[in-house]
């Protein structure tokens, strides 16, 4: 079959024992455009129009509304109600700076609320 084939079930990850270079099968109608792209890829990282590093995110606006996103245990967004259950004074296991989209930290809410703090 050699370098082209139709790589159904050709693609597995090596383990230890197996060589890292071994060949990867592709299709080959798009064999010959890959190449073609592998090529000015490297004609442009030696002219310095391109680099290897990739952008950390690829939407500036859905990193932000994550950003904004409050968090649980973990790194976890918290679920629509374990936000309800910390808007109402409540506490979650795991959560302990949460704030909501006005600011206000869980001891404001409570506060706010009439509650007692927390210990």
């Amino acid at each position: 079959m050699g370098m082209l084939g139709n790589g159904v079930g050709d693609r597995h990850q090596p383990t230890e024992g197996e060589d890292l270079h071994e060949p990867l099968y592709v299709n080959a109608k798009q064999y010959h455009r890959i190449l073609k792209r592998r090529m000015a890829r490297a004609r442009l990282e030696e002219m310095g129009r391109l680099s290897r590093q990739r952008k950390p995110y690829l939407h500036e606006s859905r990193h932000a509304h994550a950003m904004r996103r409050p968090r649980g245990p973990g790194g976890r967004f918290l679920t629509l109600e374990e936000r309800q259950i910390l808007e109402a004074g409540g506490t979650v296991e795991g959560v302990e700076n949460y704030m909501n989209q006005q600011g206000e930290t869980t001891a404001q809410i409570r506060e706010r609320l009439g509650l007692p703090p927390l210990p």
